[in-house]
């Protein structure tokens, strides 16, 4: 038994000092491969995994069973800095914070955008506009946690006291301080009054840090409040987002960039019916339970500009409603006839529903069955993460 102890101990001895002979031949090689910089998002999210010395190829990557979720979140882990900065480098994101500048720029508004606080699991980021281009501080929590608690005291803070009423009080701000305190991923974005005041000209001459510490001086533009699907580690759920008018859609498109960038490839959601139209718009997804699903009952409207444009794949249309043909047969037979030929109006109503009816622009109405529901009675949506591809 001891011979074979010490056989195996020498050998790993000698395993072992090949393999710190490999890695040290492996370092020199990754010294001048860092000498150029990394262009690629996977070749830095490789290059942050802890205790290796060179990226891994995609080979050993499937062989280790390395997630792309678990890599993303390493990468945030060891460098979050430098992982948000190539985020601001893609195209689409540099296109999303200019339509925030052009936001900023209207005469009508009331508040203009300041920044955005961002937490991505234990890392809190500080997004805003220099001269036109966003950057990004990361906010070093794990070196000075007490700081935090006090920027969490002051958000909710701020929530209460925002110039806005939060959500028109569909949201209690109950469930926004607990989606505040437990909530992995969080955008929360900040603005100030456009009517120039001496702490506003003061504020804007202020350092990012200066500015956070007089943080209750601002007002809650909105926020969007995320957390992992737990259906699906490779997906995200919106648990609630909300805005001042006419910024959420800058918030979700943020939102999605973020998570997208996180490597998680469908964002989850439950609407309201009121906010259906809105996130078909965004394409957004119905998703259908055969099981389990309820009908579900809408309009059309291509006149309208908060109605759905078309037809849900899947739809059915209810005929009788007031932009049918069939209805305004019927009616028009009513008015024009008398009691007398009523034979031959239901002779009509049938020609109507069997004829090809003409594509008119009037309101219709559809029924979708076997949608999803949530508990609450809100529709349960999904969306495909691919803005980067």
């Amino acid at each position: 038994m001891s011979e074979k102890s010490s056989s195996r101990s020498s050998s790993s001895r000698s395993s072992s000092s090949r393999r710190s002979s490999s890695r040290s031949s492996s370092s020199r090689r990754s010294s001048s491969r860092n000498s150029s910089k990394t262009e690629s998002i996977h070749t830095l999210l490789r290059e942050n995994i802890p205790r290796l010395s060179t990226p891994l190829s995609e080979e050993e990557i499937m062989s280790l069973q390395i997630k792309p979720r678990e890599v993303a979140n390493t990468a945030l882990r060891n460098n979050s800095q430098g992982f948000m900065e190539m985020f601001f480098s893609n195209d689409k994101v540099q296109e999303a914070f200019g339509k925030i500048d052009e936001y900023n720029s209207r005469d009508s508004l009331t508040h203009s955008f300041e920044f955005f606080i961002v937490r991505l699991k234990e890392e809190y980021l500080y997004f805003y506009i220099d001269n036109g281009e966003p950057k990004v501080i990361s906010i070093n929590t794990r070196a000075a946690e007490s700081k935090f608690v006090v920027l969490l005291d002051k958000l909710d803070s701020v929530f209460k006291t925002s110039g806005f009423k939060v959500c028109s009080s569909v949201l209690s701000k109950e469930y926004i301080n607990y989606c505040l305190q437990n909530n992995e991923f969080f955008v929360i974005a900040f603005g100030m009054h456009k009517r120039h005041t001496k702490l506003k000209n003061k504020l804007s001459k202020e350092t990012p840090n200066k500015k956070l510490s007089h943080i209750i001086a601002y007002d809650c533009l909105g926020f969007s409040f995320l957390e992992r699907y737990k259906k699906s580690k490779e997906s995200i759920y919106l648990n609630a987002i909300c805005s001042n008018k006419g910024f959420g859609d800058k918030i979700l498109n943020i939102t999605e960039l973020i998570s997208e960038f996180m490597l998680f490839n469908k964002m989850y959601l439950s609407a309201v019916d009121t906010a259906l139209s809105y996130y078909i718009s965004r394409d957004y997804e119905i998703i259908i339970n055969r099981k389990s699903g309820k009908n579900l009952k809408y309009i059309v409207d291509p006149t309208s500009r908060r109605s759905i444009k078309k037809p849900i794949p899947g739809s059915k249309e209810l005929y009788g409603y007031q932009g049918s043909l069939m209805f305004k047969s019927t009616k028009k037979g009513a008015r024009n006839t008398s009691k007398s030929n009523a034979k031959t109006n239901s002779t009509v109503r049938r020609s109507a529903r069997s004829r090809k009816r003409e594509n008119n622009s009037g309101p219709k109405q559809y029924i979708l069955q076997n949608v999803s529901f949530d508990s609450d009675s809100n529709i349960n949506m999904v969306k495909e993460l691919n803005q980067f591809k």
